[in-house]
Protein backbone atom coordinates (compact mmCIF):
# COMPACT_ATOMS: atom_id res chain seq x y z
CA UNK A 1 0.00 0.00 0.00
CA UNK A 2 1.72 3.46 -0.87
CA UNK A 3 1.78 6.26 1.34
CA UNK A 4 0.52 9.90 -0.46
CA UNK A 5 2.50 12.47 -0.35
CA UNK A 6 1.87 15.55 1.45
CA UNK A 7 1.89 18.11 -1.37
CA UNK A 8 4.78 21.07 -1.09
CA UNK A 9 4.18 24.32 -0.23
CA UNK A 10 4.21 25.36 -3.86
CA UNK A 11 2.05 22.77 -5.04
CA UNK A 12 -0.30 23.94 -2.23
CA UNK A 13 -0.18 27.19 -3.77
CA UNK A 14 -0.67 26.22 -6.88
CA UNK A 15 -3.87 24.61 -6.24
CA UNK A 16 -5.24 27.83 -4.06
CA UNK A 17 -4.52 29.90 -7.16
CA UNK A 18 -5.76 27.29 -9.41
CA UNK A 19 -9.11 27.35 -7.11
CA UNK A 20 -9.59 31.30 -7.51
CA UNK A 21 -9.55 31.10 -10.95
CA UNK A 22 -11.72 28.78 -11.14
CA UNK A 23 -14.28 30.07 -9.85
CA UNK A 24 -13.59 33.61 -11.13
CA UNK A 25 -13.37 31.93 -14.69
CA UNK A 26 -17.08 30.15 -14.29
CA UNK A 27 -18.85 32.82 -12.23
CA UNK A 28 -17.26 36.07 -14.11
CA UNK A 29 -16.35 34.73 -17.45
CA UNK A 30 -13.16 34.90 -18.98
CA UNK A 31 -12.62 39.02 -19.83
CA UNK A 32 -13.10 39.38 -16.16
CA UNK A 33 -9.95 37.20 -14.41
CA UNK A 34 -6.79 38.57 -14.44
CA UNK A 35 -3.70 37.58 -13.08
CA UNK A 36 -3.81 40.81 -10.15
CA UNK A 37 -6.95 40.34 -9.23
CA UNK A 38 -6.43 36.26 -9.08
CA UNK A 39 -3.13 36.78 -7.25
CA UNK A 40 -4.64 39.42 -5.08
CA UNK A 41 -7.43 37.06 -4.12
CA UNK A 42 -4.97 34.83 -2.78
CA UNK A 43 -2.91 37.21 -0.76
CA UNK A 44 -0.33 36.65 -2.81
CA UNK A 45 1.60 39.26 -4.85
CA UNK A 46 1.62 39.31 -8.70
CA UNK A 47 5.43 38.46 -9.51
CA UNK A 48 4.50 35.27 -7.78
CA UNK A 49 2.11 34.24 -10.38
CA UNK A 50 5.22 33.25 -12.95
CA UNK A 51 6.31 30.99 -10.45
CA UNK A 52 3.38 28.95 -11.47
CA UNK A 53 2.44 29.67 -14.69
CA UNK A 54 4.18 31.26 -17.57
CA UNK A 55 1.31 33.27 -18.97
CA UNK A 56 -2.22 34.07 -18.41
CA UNK A 57 -3.28 31.60 -21.30
CA UNK A 58 -1.69 28.89 -19.60
CA UNK A 59 -3.54 30.22 -16.47
CA UNK A 60 -7.10 29.96 -17.89
CA UNK A 61 -6.31 26.67 -19.24
CA UNK A 62 -5.90 24.85 -16.11
CA UNK A 63 -8.24 26.96 -14.43
CA UNK A 64 -10.99 25.65 -16.93
CA UNK A 65 -9.51 22.08 -16.43
CA UNK A 66 -9.76 22.06 -12.77
CA UNK A 67 -13.07 23.79 -13.24
CA UNK A 68 -14.60 21.05 -14.87
CA UNK A 69 -12.91 18.20 -12.82
CA UNK A 70 -14.27 19.91 -9.53
CA UNK A 71 -17.93 20.77 -11.19
CA UNK A 72 -17.82 16.67 -12.28
CA UNK A 73 -17.09 15.58 -8.90
CA UNK A 74 -19.81 17.72 -7.13
CA UNK A 75 -22.48 16.00 -9.92
CA UNK A 76 -20.82 12.59 -9.32
CA UNK A 77 -21.47 12.82 -5.72
CA UNK A 78 -25.33 14.51 -6.11
CA UNK A 79 -25.87 11.39 -8.35
CA UNK A 80 -24.30 9.02 -6.12
CA UNK A 81 -26.45 10.29 -3.77
CA UNK A 82 -30.02 10.39 -5.45
CA UNK A 83 -29.40 6.87 -6.94
CA UNK A 84 -29.26 5.82 -3.00
CA UNK A 85 -33.13 6.88 -3.11
CA UNK A 86 -33.69 4.72 -5.72
CA UNK A 87 -32.92 7.09 -8.97
CA UNK A 88 -31.79 5.68 -12.10
CA UNK A 89 -28.23 7.51 -12.77
CA UNK A 90 -29.14 9.54 -15.52
CA UNK A 91 -32.76 10.38 -13.65
CA UNK A 92 -30.16 11.52 -10.81
CA UNK A 93 -27.92 13.73 -12.80
CA UNK A 94 -31.18 15.39 -14.38
CA UNK A 95 -32.81 16.01 -10.82
CA UNK A 96 -29.41 17.31 -9.47
CA UNK A 97 -28.49 19.55 -12.47
CA UNK A 98 -31.42 21.41 -13.27
CA UNK A 99 -32.57 22.32 -9.04
CA UNK A 100 -32.08 25.61 -7.38
CA UNK A 101 -29.12 24.13 -5.58
CA UNK A 102 -27.25 24.11 -8.83
CA UNK A 103 -28.63 27.62 -9.99
CA UNK A 104 -27.48 29.05 -6.47
CA UNK A 105 -24.17 27.00 -7.36
CA UNK A 106 -23.69 28.74 -10.31
CA UNK A 107 -24.12 32.09 -8.66
CA UNK A 108 -21.17 31.90 -6.65
CA UNK A 109 -19.02 29.96 -9.36
CA UNK A 110 -19.12 26.28 -8.20
CA UNK A 111 -21.33 25.21 -10.94
CA UNK A 112 -21.22 24.13 -14.03
CA UNK A 113 -18.78 25.55 -16.11
CA UNK A 114 -19.92 24.64 -19.52
CA UNK A 115 -23.48 26.03 -18.71
CA UNK A 116 -21.70 29.09 -17.10
CA UNK A 117 -19.56 30.18 -19.80
CA UNK A 118 -20.39 27.99 -23.23
CA UNK A 119 -21.28 31.31 -24.78
CA UNK A 120 -17.61 32.61 -24.66
CA UNK A 121 -15.79 29.47 -24.71
CA UNK A 122 -14.90 30.79 -28.72
CA UNK A 123 -12.86 33.86 -27.40
CA UNK A 124 -10.57 31.48 -24.90
CA UNK A 125 -7.04 31.11 -25.58
CA UNK A 126 -6.45 28.07 -28.29
CA UNK A 127 -5.77 25.44 -25.66
CA UNK A 128 -8.38 26.25 -22.76
CA UNK A 129 -10.82 26.46 -26.19
CA UNK A 130 -9.68 22.62 -27.05
CA UNK A 131 -10.33 21.81 -23.49
CA UNK A 132 -13.93 23.20 -23.93
CA UNK A 133 -14.26 21.36 -27.06
CA UNK A 134 -13.23 18.35 -25.47
CA UNK A 135 -15.61 18.94 -22.57
CA UNK A 136 -18.82 19.24 -24.34
CA UNK A 137 -17.86 15.82 -25.82
CA UNK A 138 -17.17 14.63 -22.28
CA UNK A 139 -20.34 15.85 -21.21
CA UNK A 140 -22.28 13.73 -23.77
CA UNK A 141 -20.02 10.81 -23.50
CA UNK A 142 -20.97 10.73 -19.35
CA UNK A 143 -24.61 10.99 -20.65
CA UNK A 144 -24.67 8.53 -22.83
CA UNK A 145 -22.64 6.32 -19.61
CA UNK A 146 -25.57 7.18 -17.39
CA UNK A 147 -28.20 6.01 -19.53
CA UNK A 148 -25.98 2.84 -19.76
CA UNK A 149 -25.46 3.36 -23.89
CA UNK A 150 -29.44 3.61 -24.44
CA UNK A 151 -29.01 7.21 -25.37
CA UNK A 152 -27.55 7.48 -29.01
CA UNK A 153 -25.22 10.44 -29.51
CA UNK A 154 -27.78 12.58 -31.01
CA UNK A 155 -30.03 12.35 -28.22
CA UNK A 156 -26.99 12.81 -26.03
CA UNK A 157 -26.36 16.65 -27.98
CA UNK A 158 -30.25 16.83 -27.24
CA UNK A 159 -30.67 16.36 -24.25
CA UNK A 160 -27.43 18.23 -23.23
CA UNK A 161 -28.52 21.28 -24.90
CA UNK A 162 -31.27 21.18 -23.15
CA UNK A 163 -30.33 20.83 -19.34
CA UNK A 164 -27.84 23.54 -20.42
CA UNK A 165 -30.60 26.17 -22.00
CA UNK A 166 -33.22 25.43 -19.52
CA UNK A 167 -29.85 26.29 -16.46
CA UNK A 168 -29.22 29.35 -17.86
CA UNK A 169 -33.02 30.70 -18.83
CA UNK A 170 -33.67 29.89 -15.20
CA UNK A 171 -30.84 31.91 -14.39
CA UNK A 172 -31.77 35.17 -16.08
CA UNK A 173 -35.19 34.88 -13.92
CA UNK A 174 -35.72 37.23 -11.11
CA UNK A 175 -38.23 35.00 -9.62
CA UNK A 176 -36.34 32.22 -7.76
CA UNK A 177 -39.63 30.28 -7.48
CA UNK A 178 -40.00 30.95 -11.04
CA UNK A 179 -36.89 29.00 -11.80
CA UNK A 180 -37.67 26.13 -9.60
CA UNK A 181 -40.94 25.60 -11.50
CA UNK A 182 -38.96 26.13 -14.50
CA UNK A 183 -36.44 23.91 -13.60
CA UNK A 184 -39.08 21.19 -12.09
CA UNK A 185 -40.95 20.90 -15.01
CA UNK A 186 -37.65 20.79 -17.73
CA UNK A 187 -36.58 17.79 -15.62
CA UNK A 188 -39.92 16.23 -15.51
CA UNK A 189 -40.23 16.27 -18.82
CA UNK A 190 -36.59 15.15 -19.45
CA UNK A 191 -36.70 12.22 -17.06
CA UNK A 192 -40.14 11.36 -18.90
CA UNK A 193 -38.33 11.34 -22.39
CA UNK A 194 -35.02 10.06 -22.08
CA UNK A 195 -35.13 8.10 -18.90
CA UNK A 196 -38.58 6.60 -18.80
CA UNK A 197 -39.75 6.65 -22.42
Amino acid sequence: MSVKQPLSKKAITHQRILDVAASQLSRDGLDRVSVAKVMKACGLTHGGFYAHFPDRDRLIAEALSHALEKAGERQDRQVTTLTRSGMAPLEAFITGYLSLRHLAAMDSGEGCIIAAQCATFIHFPPEAMGIAAGSVKNFQRHLRALSQYRLSEKQAFQLHSTLTGALLLARALNDRNDADEYLQQTASELIAAYVHG
